[in-house]
This record gives C-alpha cells, sequence and structure tokens, in this order.
C-alpha cells in the first residue's frame, strides 16, 4: 500500500486513544468508590510491567509518535490502578502505595532507557533478533490477562485500538511485521473473549438467579440436607440430621481433621480450651480422623475423658478419604452456629481466634461483648491470612485496633514460599476472589453457610479451601481477613505433594470455567 504518513498519524491517534483511556473509567470508579474489590492487583501490576519492553521495542522502531505514547501512558494508567488496589484493597498506607508506584516508574525509565541504547546498538551491527523478541512476545503475555474481570466495553474499546493501530502500518514505507502480528493477536483475542464473554455470561446469569431463588430471605439458615455430593457428584456421603436443640447463644464449633497427630493433639486441644475458656466463648471441638495408624484416635479418646465427651467429640472415619469429606462428615456433629476449621500441627495457632471473633477485642472477657461485635460487620466467614497486614474490613475509626501483627510464614524454605506464592497468585490472577491468601485453611463460618457453600462443591484436597471462597463470592457471601503467622508444623511430615500442585493448577481452571 502507498506511503501516507497523515493517515498513518491518524489512524494510530485513534488507536492510541482508545487504548489510553480505557483505564481512566477504573481509577475514577475505584477513587471514587474508595474500593478495589474485585479488581486484581496482580493483573494491573503485570500490564504495567508489560508496558516496559513494549515501550522500548516502539520507541526503536520509530513507529508513529502516537503509537509511542500510548503504551507509555497506558502503562502509567496501569501503574496508577495497581497503587489503588494495594491502598484500598491490601490497605497500605497512602507513602507506601506512592512509594511503590513512584519505584516502579523509575525502574521503567531505567529499563528503558537502557533498553533502547542497547536495541540500537544492536541494529547498528546489524542485529535485529533481540528487537523481534521485545515486541510480539512480552505484547501476548500482556494481553492475555484481559480474561479476567473486563467488561464488554472495556473489550470494544481495546479491539478498536487494536483495528486502529493495526491499519495505521499500511501506511508504512515498509510493513513492521512484529507490530503487525502484535496488533493483529491484540484483535484475536480480546475477540475470543468477547464471544466468550456472550456463551458464558448468560449461563452465570441463569445461575445466579436460581441461587437467589433457593436462599431464605430472611437470613442464612441452615438448609435440610441430608445428603452432599462431591468429587462431581460421584460421592455420595450420608450426613447425620442437624441437632434442633442446640443453643440459641453463639457457640463455636472447631473441626480438626486428623491423620496421625498422636503428639500435636493433646497440644492443640490443651491450647484451644484454654483460648475459649480465657475469653467466655462456648465451644466444642470435633475430632475428624481417618484411621490414624499412629494411635491418634486413642489420644482424642483420653482427651474426652478430661475435658468432657461434649467438649471433644471423636468422630472418626474408615480410612483416609480426604479433606473436604473430612469437613462434611465433621459439619454433621456440629451443635454451635460457627465452625472454625483449622489443623493440628500448629501450623495455626488459637491465640488468632478472638480476632477473628471480635478484631481489636482479644483481651475481652465479656460474651456478650464479643457476640455482639462479632456482627460488626455481619461476615459470614472469616479466614485467616499470611499474605496481608491488615485486617479486612478495616475496624472502624476510633475502635481499638488489633493486638496482633501483620500475617507471615515462619519455618518454610524458598522453594515451598514460592510454591505459595505462586498458588496464592495464580488463583488471583484468574480467579480474583477478593482475598490476599485463598490457599489457607485456617477460617471461622457460619454453621449454615459453610453448610451451603459444601453443598456445592465438587473438588478434592487442597484446591477444597480455594473453591470455598470463590464459591463463596458467586453466593454473595460476605468474606473477611485478619493477618495471622503461619508456622511449619512441629512433630510429622507436611502432607502437600507434587499431585497436589498440578491438581491445584488443574482446579484453578476448572473454577474459572464453572464458578
Amino acid at each position: 500500500m502507498k506511503e501516507n504518513a497523515g493517515v498513518e498519524d491518524a489512524l494510530a491517534t485513534v488507536g492510541a486513544v482508545c487504548w489510553t483511556i480505557q483505564i481512566v473509567p477504573q481509577i475514577i470508579k475505584s477513587y471514587r468508590s474508595k474500593s478495589t474489590l474485585g479488581l486484581s492487583a496482580n493483573m494491573m501490576a503485570c500490564w504495567a510491567a508489560s508496558s516496559m519492553p513494549f515501550s522500548s521495542y516502539i520507541v526503536t522502531s520509530q513507529l508513529s509518535i502516537p503509537l509511542q505514547i500510548q503504551p507509555h501512558v497506558f502503562g502509567f494508567l496501569c501503574a496508577v490502578s495497581w497503587s489503588q488496589c494495594l491502598f484500598y484493597g491490601h490497605h497500605y498506607s497512602r507513602l507506601k502505595a506512592g512509594a511503590c508506584l513512584l519505584g516502579f516508574l523509575a525502574l521503567w525509565a531505567g529499563f528503558e532507557t537502557g533498553s533502547i541504547y542497547a536495541l540500537r546498538a544492536g541494529e547498528r551491527n546489524g542485529t535485529t533478533a533481540p528487537l523481534q523478541f521485545y515486541g510480539p512476545e512480552y505484547w501476548e503475555i500482556y494481553k492475555l490477562g484481559q480474561v479476567i474481570g473486563i467488561s464488554l466495553i472495556f473489550m470494544a474499546i481495546d479491539i478498536s485500538g487494536g483495528i486502529f493501530s493495526f491499519l495505521s502500518l499500511f501506511f508504512r514505507n515498509s510493513l513492521d511485521i512484529a507490530a503487525f502480528v502484535s496488533y493483529a493477536l491484540v484483535v484475536l483475542l480480546d475477540g475470543i473473549v468477547v464471544v466468550l464473554a456472550f456463551i458464558l455470561n448468560p449461563r452465570a446469569e441463569r445461575r445466579r438467579l436460581r441461587l437467589e431463588e433457593s436462599q431464605n430471605i430472611e437470613g442464612h439458615r441452615p438448609r435440610e440436607l441430608t445428603h452432599l455430593s462431591m468429587s462431581g457428584g460421584h460421592t455420595v456421603i450420608d450426613m447425620p440430621p442437624i441437632n434442633a436443640t442446640a443453643s440459641s447463644s453463639d457457640k463455636y464449633s472447631v473441626i480438626v481433621p486428623t491423620y496421625n497427630e498422636r503428639k500435636n493433639l493433646p497440644i492443640i486441644v490443651w491450647l484451644l480450651a484454654k483460648t475459649f475458656e480465657t475469653h467466655g466463648i462456648a465451644w466444642e471441638i470435633i475430632v475428624v480422623d481417618d484411621a490414624s495408624p499412629d494411635g491418634t484416635q486413642e489420644v482424642a479418646k483420653q482427651l474426652a475423658g478430661i475435658y468432657g465427651e461434649d467438649k471433644v467429640v471423636l468422630k472418626p472415619r474408615a480410612g483416609k478419604l480426604g479433606l473436604g469429606t473430612a469437613y462434611v462428615h465433621g459439619l454433621g456433629y456440629c451443635t454451635g452456629n460457627y465452625v472454625i476449621i483449622m489443623d493440628a500441627d500448629f501450623s495455626h495457632h488459637p491465640k488468632f481466634i478472638p480476632e477473628f471473633i471480635n478484631p481489636g477485642q482479644s483481651n475481652a472477657t465479656n460474651a456478650l461483648v464479643v457476640r455482639r461485635q462479632q456482627k460488626l460487620h455481619n461476615l459470614d466467614i472469616v479466614t485467616g491470612t499470611r499474605y496481608s497486614p491488615v485486617p479486612f474490613p478495616a475496624p472502624p475509626r476510633g475502635s481499638p485496633r488489633p493486638e496482633l501483627g501483620p500475617g507471615g510464614v515462619y519455618g518454610w524454605d524458598l522453594k515451598r514460599k514460592l510454591v505459595s506464592r505462586g498458588a496464592n497468585y495464580l488463583a488471583d490472577t484468574v480467579l480474583s476472589p477478593g482475598v490476599s491468601d485463598l490457599t489457607g485453611s485456617f477460617r471461622l463460618y457460619r454453621l449454615a453457610v459453610i453448610r451451603d457453600i459444601i453443598s456445592r462443591c465438587t473438588s478434592k484436597g487442597y484446591v477444597f479451601q480455594m473453591e470455598i471462597i470463590v464459591r463463596a463470592r458467586s453466593l454473595g457471601y460476605t468474606v473477611g481477613e485478619i493477618p495471622i503467622t503461619f508456622v511449619d508444623r512441629i512433630f510429622g511430615e507436611s502432607k502437600l505433594s507434587g499431585n497436589e500442585i498440578v491438581g491445584y493448577a488443574k482446579g484453578v481452571g476448572q473454577l474459572w470455567w464453572g464458578v
């Protein structure tokens, strides 16, 4: 096609404007609502970071000025939105969130300056391979994030930007193949997302309407469940009838799944009993043991004799049947109206339970005060987080602040930390669950809520914890977080295996498709 600089600049300008303004509505919305709930901070960080190599590529290729401006403005706006996520969603201070933004911009400036000089030096020496590498590969990664939480209006603007930028290349004296492929991929990938939206969104809407019809509009009350289907409906588990005479005052049932926890169980029960008694909280512990060969059940029976059979309740099973089914089994014997699920290996310390119930009042001994404060945010689920410094939702202004420090992990090697962080990053990017720690299992639930959620779950193993939160969000239940410190087990070995890791990645994809 004949070279025409005017047409090239005009088309490139329209494309640049489309790609520049698409983030502005999100920034304004986050600022006005003072919330980034449902917006993935990791996604915005990836988009901002991917502008670094692409901006270097565009400048070095000397494409039209509007196309050179676009990735810089877009990357800057994504970085601003990312800092909003840190401030509103992860509760960073203004100073810390601003420092993160400035640090990223400084890193970007240094990276781009060095890249441009290096790429131009390569061109002068007849080497163009690095330049080709900078373009389509990073740009494709940059665009793949658009399957997450993006409106059709956003996608339409993005596709328009790709089309106009794509057309502008035909009015240059030579066609830039890397840019040609990049812009074509934008239109193609965005088009696939739009098609999927028209297919999947109606399904999701029908599912939402069915769920609304099934919920009791007067509040969350236990459903009459006698059978629960797990593992995609292939295993049906009988669930004992609910105790209809349970006390109307708040009582907390702790479900502790065990397998070879003979050494740990006496200590964790003692810590739980001391915590509950100190804070005047009614309690019981349901020990669900999967036929441990180390004598765990014998220890549980001895503990029931010490603390009382109404306080320590052993409900064994015939074999190692899985974590999700252990919860279902334990739920059938809960007499409290709240359920706490935790590990028996000291990874989850009972000292955090008062914070779950009543952040900032962990020294309170008045049970009535505890009960009133627990309903302050009317949360259905409170989950412990290893990766957030402050609770969510934050305590009201003027109320006592939590005494416990920020979350963290102790006793793990680098490999296990990377696996955990990577798992949460993957889930946050793909599923946008609205919590900072999706793989943790230290949680408090309303009894009716956890029964409702589990009745719909299909996963097994470590994916089960993730599915609970994802389904809770889809059902409209409210979820809060409390920072905890996670300490690696003292006795025994971790049950995390390579198969669990593979299954987790598979489970993320299944939840994205089916929930």
